[in-house]
């Protein structure tokens, strides 16, 4: 139901996910995850698509592109609705209380 990639920064291996998050049986909220350890802790997450959600895929701009910097995230049941954004927009979002977010990422 996920959608998972890898940010290309040089020498760091960090990770975005994204999810539905809900404390019901509605599939609700897609929310986007960072990690900055390839994937041992989840330190920030951030609501990206309030209301009735379900499977997503995510990807990010390749360096050297006009698309470098930014993350694409499609979630359903939008349709073809593609929601950009960029690795700040994230971090701005909600300590998950696992983990922390690196210096050099703030």
């Amino acid at each position: 139901m996920g959608g998972l990639t890898r940010l290309p920064v040089a020498g760091k291996d960090n990770l975005l996910f994204s999810n539905i998050e809900t404390a019901n049986a509605r599939r609700e909220n897609g929310t986007v995850w960072a990690s900055f350890d390839g994937g041992k802790t989840w330190p920030v997450k951030r609501l990206a698509n309030p209301g009735p959600s379900g499977y997503s895929s995510l990807k990010v701009g390749r360096p050297g592109t006009p698309s470098e910097g930014w993350i694409y995230f499609m979630p359903e049941p939008k349709g073809a609705k593609v929601l950009r954004f960029n690795l700040a927009w994230v971090v701005a979002g909600e300590a998950t209380g696992d983990g922390k977010i690196p210096d050099w990422v703030k």
